[in-house]
């Protein structure tokens, strides 16, 4: 499937690419076309990871934070935590990172961790800046005053479900045990 996406797309761009650069205008056009499926089109797939894949292994670093969302809503959380470390490696103040991080972290069980990377969103999220303006922006049309009060709401959840968890342990591991968590077999 990866070989035929390649072939596509650099049969589509070979004649447009002026410098040469055709790796990079097919992972280009995998990441364009990625992002259009499952932001856009809400497509939730494997088809659109393998848009991401093929990004990715195409020198595409700015998809890893994208793949990370969408493997995180295909329940791969796993793999999500992975590509969520590598995207903040490579922008360590992007809130929005932190926060899908942190509900990975949380899908399988580390609400310490999920805690640490909501801290860090929320003192984050209190920065001026275009990319804190753009996720308030959002969360306004979802109702929230801002960004930074949705994640303290997830905060506080996570802080009582611990605290519940600690106190209950019995009872927390049952509930640990009934989910399955899917890990992606790598291609």
């Amino acid at each position: 499937m990866m070989k035929w996406l390649t072939s596509l797309f650099t049969r589509t761009h070979l004649s447009d690419n002026k410098t040469g650069n055709i790796k990079n205008q097919v992972g280009l056009n995998a990441y364009h076309v990625a992002n259009d499926l499952f932001h856009n089109k809400k497509v939730r797939n494997k088809s659109v990871l393998d848009y991401y894949d093929l990004a990715i292994d195409q020198g595409i670093k700015q998809a890893y934070g994208d793949r990370a969302f969408c493997l995180q809503v295909l329940g791969y959380h796993y793999d999500a935590l992975s590509d969520f470390t590598i995207a903040l490696e490579l922008n360590l103040f992007d809130t929005n990172l932190y926060f899908g991080r942190a509900t990975s972290k949380k899908s399988i069980g580390d609400l310490e961790g999920a805690i640490e990377d909501l801290k860090t969103a929320i003192s984050l999220a209190k920065i001026p800046n275009k990319e804190n303006d753009e996720l308030n922006k959002r969360a306004s049309e979802l109702g929230w005053k801002s960004v930074r009060t949705l994640y303290e709401m997830e905060l506080l959840n996570d802080e009582q479900e611990l605290e519940f968890n600690k106190k209950n342990q019995d009872i927390s591991e049952r509930l640990k045990n009934i989910k399955e968590i899917k890990r992606r077999i790598s291609s």
